[in-house]
């Protein structure tokens, strides 16, 4: 076993026990442990990559524990009974069984900073995790509104480097389901679904490229189409660009059916709808590949960043 293999199989065991925490004590302890790691990193000399990765998990399990004591709270909070909120309701205190923030180890500032992360939209908490801000820098920016903000726009291309390196791999481009005329005239796809076709209605097959849209709930359909497509034998082989962002439900089952995954070093600078590369991304990127030509894959990808193959 390669000492690459084992790292990933190192982030691979941490992102699923972040995806599979379900109480607010083990949110807590993930978070604690990454930040010990990421001191150990420093202190040891580690480089800022090991460290950054361990500063921004301990943000996404705050985030999580974050979510665990809102809902904590919505569901415990003192209410009313028989009365909504006209007189004669009976005043309820939550449970004696529900832990308070004292007994759960979690001071109120713990408790309001991660609270504040879960409320986060997508954009803004992933500036936080990859270290470009802090939540210090966003609660004021949310008290004082700017007018550049990210707006999550869909549409950033990918430079061509990377779509004729997966083109060499596969052979082809037969299809690329999340794409547009603008982003096609790089791409080269045979086929391509734009927004107005809705590709997660079509049929997908031969050798897709795929840069599906990064906003929450199409990032994670798309890749459970490609997964199951895959699976069942409709797509023969596919290269995805996504983010590396491991902790999620949608990168875990992309890890568990790809036969390699190239981790890209630094970001993407995407193109532009004017054909300009001024779109970086919020976090590194990595790119999956499903198929048979693992070996062309890994030698090409190699280039862009360290490449980890499937158990």
């Amino acid at each position: 076993m390669t000492d690459g293999t084992t790292s990933l199989q190192l982030m691979s065991e941490a992102s699923r026990m972040l995806v599979e925490a379900s109480t607010i004590q083990q949110a807590k302890e993930l978070k604690d442990l990454a930040l010990t790691v990421a001191d150990w990193a420093r202190r040891k000399g580690m480089g800022e990559e090991a460290i950054q990765y361990a500063k921004s998990y301990a943000v996404r399990a705050e985030r999580k524990m974050g979510e665990m004591l809102a809902a904590t709270e919505r569901a415990t909070g003192t209410r009313t009974l028989g009365g909504g909120d006209g007189a004669g309701g009976n005043m309820v205190s939550p449970p004696a069984s529900v832990p308070t923030l004292a007994e759960l180890g979690v001071t109120k500032r713990e408790s309001s900073d991660a609270q504040f992360l879960a409320t986060l939209p997508d954009e803004q908490f992933e500036e936080i995790a990859v270290g470009k801000r802090t939540v210090s820098d966003v609660r004021k920016e949310s008290k004082h509104p700017h007018v550049s903000q990210n707006s999550g726009n869909n549409e950033w291309y990918t430079p061509t480097e990377f779509t004729e390196a997966a083109r060499s791999v596969m052979g082809s481009i037969d299809l690329d389901p999340a794409s547009s005329e603008s982003a096609n005239a790089s791409v080269k796809a045979t086929r391509f679904y734009t927004a107005e076709d809705d590709g997660l209605t079509k049929e997908w097959d031969g050798a897709v490229w795929m840069n599906p849209p990064y906003s929450t709930g199409l990032v994670d359909r798309f890749t459970e189409k490609l997964c199951a497509e895959y699976v069942d034998g409709s797509v023969e082989q596919a290269c995805v660009l996504v983010n590396n962002a491991t902790e999620t439900k949608w990168f875990q089952e992309l890890l568990e059916v790809a036969a390699s995954v190239c981790f890209l070093r630094g970001r993407i600078k995407f193109v532009d709808q004017s054909g300009s590369a001024i779109g970086t991304g919020l976090q590194g990127q990595a790119i999956l590949y499903f198929g048979h030509r693992q070996d062309e894959f890994n030698a090409t990808f190699s280039e862009f960043g360290q490449v980890f193959v499937h158990a």
